[in-house]
């Protein structure tokens, strides 16, 4: 998720066919989606030539950056000594300052928005404007079952996950960080209920 690029993969083009291999990320594993062929320009990816080894580009994202102090560190240790390229950002975490400033002392590190619904931490908003998202001490709930149970019972509102979504993002990007993308927390948003699509085109940034 994110997007930098780690290292490439030797590998053999496909016999044929319109598209090129390339990886994605989804929940913490690696898989493989498709790219068009056009899509990198001068490199080996963008040649038809069956025989021409093909470049993969391989994205590891460390989410939570802001839980705690404990994570931003790991997170920054295992971009600077590890394999991590990207991370995705909790605007509502308890050690979010930390985070930022971390993050500005690491540019090479890309920056996303942790979309979360669910946690021990109060949304940005009050409670007052997102109130199918929050219990009755005024906090997301523990568990993404009961967003989910929400939103199978028609109890979740639409508005209130585009508030609070983009209060989050206007968070980040306020804080002089520029976004790469959007990453849901705790399995969510369930993209049947829950509207990221329509967050991303003002922004430009990729959804994961």
């Amino acid at each position: 998720r994110g997007g930098v690029l780690l290292g490439s993969v030797p590998t053999r083009r496909p016999a044929a066919g319109p598209h090129r291999s390339s990886p994605e990320v989804r929940g913490g594993l690696v898989g493989w989606g498709t790219v068009p062929r056009s899509g990198l320009p001068d490199s080996p990816l963008s040649s038809d030539d069956p025989a021409q080894p093909m470049t993969r580009l391989l994205v590891v994202t460390a989410d939570d950056f802001g839980l705690t102090d404990g994570v931003n560190r790991a997170v920054v240790r295992s971009h600077r000594e590890g394999i991590v390229t990207s991370t995705s950002l909790l605007a509502v975490g308890r050690a979010y300052q930390s985070a930022v400033e971390l993050a500005r002392r690491t540019p090479t590190l890309t920056v996303g928005v942790h979309l979360a619904a669910v946690g021990e931490d109060p949304p940005l908003l009050a409670a007052s404007d997102v109130p199918s998202l929050v219990d009755g001490s005024g906090h997301f709930p523990l568990s993404y079952r009961t967003v989910l149970r929400r939103a199978f019972l028609a109890r979740l509102d639409v508005e209130d996950v585009r508030r609070d979504f983009r209060a989050k993002i206007a968070r980040v990007m306020g804080d002089g960080l520029a976004v790469s993308h959007l990453a849901p927390h705790q399995h969510l948003p369930p993209s049947s209920h829950t509207p990221t699509s329509d967050l991303q085109p003002p922004l430009d940034v990729a959804r994961r």
